[in-house]
């Protein structure tokens, strides 16, 4: 198993992907030239806890990756935060409006919630080097939020033709450089940059689905506005209207948090392209093809064991009778395809159309 800050060139925000990080060795959770943030304003912002309580000897909690509210049960994350990683997996608290990492953690009535089931990408890929694609997980809880608001995902990108969008990345961490801890929350804007110009700083690992960002230059802290390690996973919100709409998850970045020597300072997860797989996945629609399940519940903590769940997907057969009263014909304005021309003499009695309909099914095994 990886070291949790695996130092790679042009990589970080790790945090969480390969082992839950020990008090002695973690990072804090960093923003760069970030001000105080009042978690009011951000009620969908959640902090993950690697938190071991109560199963066992180890009884340390500590943040290791950021999250979204999408649902009162759902929390969006990035997949790296959580895979591979058993640990994390299992022993996860959630906690809701941390305001401060140091008040608000899981031992605070009221304020988190533990992970019942998660569920990550097929296509996720967790090498470095290739950018890590589809960089996204939904954290099913174990129970409803009791604190703290759901957020809007953005369901289209709007926001890349908007000369006037401002975007909002929010976490815990610092004003100025690793060495000073900041346990309060953070936020920080960016600069969306295209994908081209990204394309050209990161090699040929950025797809579509990456936004891509660069920050204003401090002279003080002399570094750019950025996300750095332990913002992984956090949310990156396009203001729109007066609402705070959630368009990024923090993916990766360049080695050195904010530096001035590069183009580029941030990269996210862009979310409305995962628009339909978020919905399907909110609506226990599982895709085996598209989606790993893992359920973590209470009795996987007892046992110390992560449950695969499989889904299998069976077909039932549907005949559908084409209507006789009129010829069938192709509609230029729409995406359907059907037949052209007209269909006449006994061919019209008999005729129909073998359908298929996906009907899923959890199978789970360990």
């Amino acid at each position: 198993m990886r070291a949790l800050w695996l130092m790679v060139v042009f990589v970080l925000f790790t945090a969480g992907a390969h082992a839950a990080p020990s008090p002695e060795s973690q990072n804090s959770p960093y923003i760069i030239n970030g001000i105080d943030a009042s978690v009011t304003k951000y009620p969908s912002f959640v902090s993950l806890y690697y938190n071991p309580s109560g199963y066992g000897s180890d009884n340390r909690y500590y943040s290791y990756c950021g999250g979204t509210l999408i649902a009162p049960k759902y929390v969006l994350t990035a997949a790296h935060c959580i895979y591979d990683n058993h640990l994390a997996q299992l022993y996860t608290s959630v906690v809701f409006l941390p305001q401060d990492e140091i008040i608000n953690h899981p031992t605070v009535a009221g304020f988190s919630r533990r992970i019942s089931n998660i569920y990550y990408r097929t296509d996720y890929n967790d090498d470095l080097d290739a950018r890590m694609p589809n960089d996204i997980a939904i954290l099913e809880l174990d129970a409803p939020r009791q604190i703290g608001e759901s957020v809007d995902w953005a369901i289209d990108e709007s926001y890349r033709h908007d000369a006037n969008a401002q975007f909002i990345a929010v976490g815990h961490g610092t004003t100025n450089d690793e060495s000073t801890h900041n346990h309060v929350l953070q936020k920080v804007a960016l600069t969306l940059v295209d994908n081209e110009t990204c394309r050209q700083e990161f090699g040929e690992g950025i797809t579509s689905s990456h936004l891509c960002f660069d920050g204003e230059y401090n002279p003080q802290t002399q570094l750019k506005n950025s996300t750095c390690n332990g913002d992984s996973g956090g949310p990156l919100y396009w203001t729109h209207n007066g609402r705070n709409i959630l368009v990024g998850i923090t993916s990766f970045g360049p080695t050195i948090c904010g530096t001035p020597l590069r183009n580029l300072t941030s990269v996210f997860t862009e979310v409305a392209d995962y628009d339909f797989w978020i919905t399907d996945v909110l609506n226990n629609q599982i895709d085996p093809d598209i989606t790993v399940h893992l359920r973590v519940g209470e009795k996987n903590r007892q046992t110390g064991v992560v449950e695969t769940v499989g889904h299998q997907v069976e077909s039932e057969q549907v005949v559908e009778k084409v209507p006789t009263s009129e010829p069938v014909s192709v509609d230029s304005n729409s995406n359907s395809k059907r037949s052209g021309g007209s269909i006449g003499g006994c061919g019209l009695l008999l005729i129909g159309l073998l359908a298929t309909r996906r009907k899923v099914t959890n199978i789970p095994y360990c």
